[in-house]
């Protein structure tokens, strides 16, 4: 039995989710709490009553709300009562809103009904909620809070049921519960049964199995389920889709020991420093962090807790956010760096590596961002990663004494030009692996963008190179450094130089003329196709003697610059 505020059919999707289940439903085991909901009319009225809300406890509740509800709580026939969030931007396939707004248990008169009201419409207003809907680009002019009331089930068990591991993502329904009411599974301080159901013998269990079994085929989607036991009734409060991590990207690497063996909650990768304080761009190490903490967990790229809490809020949010969540009871040194594989469930000591594997990883790592930016863009933007491109392409690096006839028959042809003042700062680990193992690291920082460049050169012809590309753009030079410095690498350089950049018509061709200072001017001619950049140095009638394959190594080597400042050795010494 449920009542409707004014007969409101815009109950949140909370509310709308029970309301459909229950009148699916044909198993006798499973029952329904009696339930009030407040809908978008009620809210409305709310909103109307009340301007500029800075704490909950400003919120007048409206008398005919108040009188709706004292007319019908005895239609609850409970002693104690729950209040419960419904918004309209929660529990949908897209973000599950899980954890973000408050719910409220052991309610014993209307006096406190009223102030859990209160504190669950002020949920949805306040900075946090802000800033998750702002995420997901939820237009919060049309969204709305709507409440459910319910007596308090006294359970004797209780948890959460999915219809499918959220980490194995097998199809095969996966519970966590506890004795009593199940608030510890969801907010993750402890579960004390974890268990498959396949092959369960358990008579609830096996209850579960088959009703999350059917209502999974009648949602369309694999659902999420949080329920509790009572006599021989099993109730259901809560049905939602669940979402899963989308990012499938898978990093190589070979054996290596020692590791840190750990619990995966969420899959993921990660590299940097471990620290039970949420630094922008770290791993956190905190075992009473909360799903509501979202300015912290966007900060942070992974989350170690001390509990196996798969089907907690947190966990739900971490699969939303792509945050990789691990259980593990380890201590680690925040001094050092750190390699997290949330695939497999091992941790490694970066440092410690070989210098092949290690370069191997990073690199790997940063390809590893280019599906994971594409697929959560938004979530990325707010630690100001705002974009990142991945390229492959030739090159020919060109020496001439003159080049400026070589320019005038660019403009000649159609090519438009750029002036570019480019500060560059180059990073490598203390053992070099990475200048061994010709991969640059760079951040950028000109007229254009703000970026770190990765570059991964070979030379397959004397006359090419081919270049693998990994660009992640920053909003500022300072985040950009700071992401930078926060995987382990140093500083090996300060450099500063002028390209002058021409673009051919179809933007298929790009000619970059560069000047170090005080230094001799060459230019590079780079494509996809190796056959434009021929055609266009047999057009330019460039001499063959005059073209290279060379990297940036051996081309400061040949103008005599310094690696560490871009100028000439001879000049500083």
């Amino acid at each position: 039995m449920y009542k409707k505020y004014e007969e409101d059919n815009f109950l949140g999707t909370k509310a709308e989710n029970l309301i459909l289940t229950e009148n699916w439903n044909r198993n006798k085991y499973v029952s329904f709490a009696n339930s009030l909901f407040l809908g978008q009319k009620a809210y409305t009225c709310v909103m109307q009553k009340n301007q500029n809300i800075l704490r909950a406890e400003d919120i007048e509740i409206p008398l005919k709300i108040k009188k709706f509800i004292l007319r019908n709580l005895a239609l609850l026939n409970g002693t104690e009562f729950v209040v419960r969030s419904s918004a309209s931007c929660e529990d949908s396939i897209f973000f599950s809103a899980s954890g973000q707004y408050e719910s409220f248990i052991g309610l014993k008169s209307i006096d406190e009904i009223l102030e859990a009201i209160k504190k669950v419409y002020y949920s949805f207003l306040c900075e946090n909620s802000l800033l998750y809907t702002s995420i997901y680009k939820i237009n919060r002019q049309d969204a709305y809070m709507g409440i459910i009331i319910q007596p308090q089930i006294q359970c004797e068990k209780a948890g959460v049921v999915f219809s499918s591991n959220p980490v194995m993502q097998d199809g095969i329904p996966f519970v966590e519960y506890s004795n009593g009411n199940g608030v510890d599974i969801v907010s993750g301080i402890k579960a004390n049964v974890s268990t498959s159901l396949k092959d369960n013998s358990d008579e609830d269990l096996q209850i579960l199995i088959e009703f999350i079994s059917n209502l999974k085929q009648f949602f369309k989607t694999d659902i999420d389920v949080e329920w509790g036991k009572y006599g021989d009734k099993l109730f259901i409060f809560q049905v939602r889709p669940i979402i899963f991590a989308k990012a499938k990207t898978r990093i190589e690497y070979q054996t290596i020991r020692p590791s840190v063996n750990c619990e995966i909650i969420n899959p993921g990768y990660y590299i940097g420093k471990i620290d039970s304080v949420g630094h922008k761009y770290c791993a956190l190490q905190n075992q009473n962090v909360q799903a509501r903490e979202i300015p912290l967990l966007l900060k942070v790229f992974a989350i170690i807790v001390n509990k196996d809490i798969k089907l907690s809020h947190l966990a739900n949010i971490c699969r939303e956010l792509n945050k990789s969540l691990i259980f593990s009871k380890n201590v680690f040194n925040k001094d050092n760096i750190y390699f997290i594989d949330a695939y497999e469930g091992r941790i490694f000591l970066l440092d410690k590596m070989e210098s092949h594997i290690k370069s191997n990883i990073v690199l790997q790592y940063f390809t590893y961002f280019f599906e994971q930016y594409h697929l959560y863009s938004e979530v990325y933007k707010f630690i100001g990663i705002v974009g990142v491109e991945k390229n492959h392409r030739y090159e020919q690096v060109v020496f001439l004494d003159n080049c400026d006839e070589i320019k005038k028959r660019l403009l000649a042809s159609g090519y438009k030009s750029l002036i570019i003042h480019q500060k560059l700062s180059t990073y490598d680990f203390a053992d070099k692996s990475l200048i061994a193992d010709n991969i640059e690291f760079r951040t950028n920082c000109d007229e254009q963008s703000n970026r770190i460049q990765i570059k991964q050169v070979s030379s397959i012809h004397p006359k090419f190179r081919e270049e693998d590309e990994i660009l992640l753009k920053f909003d500022s030079i300072d985040n950009c450094k700071q992401f930078i410095c926060s995987i382990g690498l140093q500083c090996t350089g300060e450099q500063s130089r002028i390209i002058n950049r021409f673009i051919s018509k179809d933007s298929k061709v790009v000619v970059n003329f560069i000047k170090w200072p005080n230094s001799q001017e060459y230019f590079g001619v780079e494509s996809v196709e190796q056959k434009l950049i021929n055609r266009l140095i047999e057009n330019l009638g460039v001499p063959q003697s005059c073209i290279s394959s060379m990297d940036g190594v051996a081309i400061f080597n040949k103008l005599k610059l310094d690696l560490k400042t871009g100028r000439l050795k001879i000049e500083e010494n």
